[in-house]
């Protein structure tokens, strides 16, 4: 990817020289400042949207390491706390918006890809329900043929 993204900055006459460093922790990098650009990847542990953008992009996450864009943005902070602080879900959608927002008109990061999970099971079991949110419960579940 670093390569590919190497040879269409050149066709602009931008030069990119690629270091890598896959033995680096994120907190190294982030601190070394010798980069303006970072390729590196995310994979979150639900689906839950606070867990990609506040580890990644939030001011206190400039302190953990994690946000290598160095990035900090009291209002998408604000959307942020706003979302986590309320249980219904329509609420915590317009909030976790206002932060795609945000990030839309900064740009700090660029995402090129993501995945998609996939969960399949046999027509025989019953009770079976898919969290998105990443945890599985199979308390409720039966098989019937």
């Amino acid at each position: 990817m670093a390569e590919l993204i190497q040879a269409d900055l050149a066709q602009i006459g931008i030069r990119v020289n690629i270091n890598d460093l896959q033995d680096v922790s994120r907190k190294t990098i982030r601190e070394s400042q010798m980069h303006g650009m970072v390729l590196t990847g995310w994979v979150a542990d639900s689906g839950d949207p606070d867990n990609f953008l506040r580890p990644l992009l939030s001011c206190s996450a400039k302190f953990t390491g994690w946000n290598l864009s160095n990035w900090c943005n009291r209002y998408f902070d604000r959307a942020l706390n706003d979302a986590i602080a309320v249980k219904d879900r329509q609420m915590r959608t317009l909030y976790y918006a206002k932060a795609q927002e945000i990030l839309s008109e900064r740009m700090p990061v660029v995402p090129l890809a993501h995945g998609i999970y996939y969960s399949a099971a046999a027509r025989s079991l019953h009770g079976l329900e898919i969290n998105s949110f990443g945890s599985q419960s199979f308390v409720e579940v039966s098989r019937g043929y």
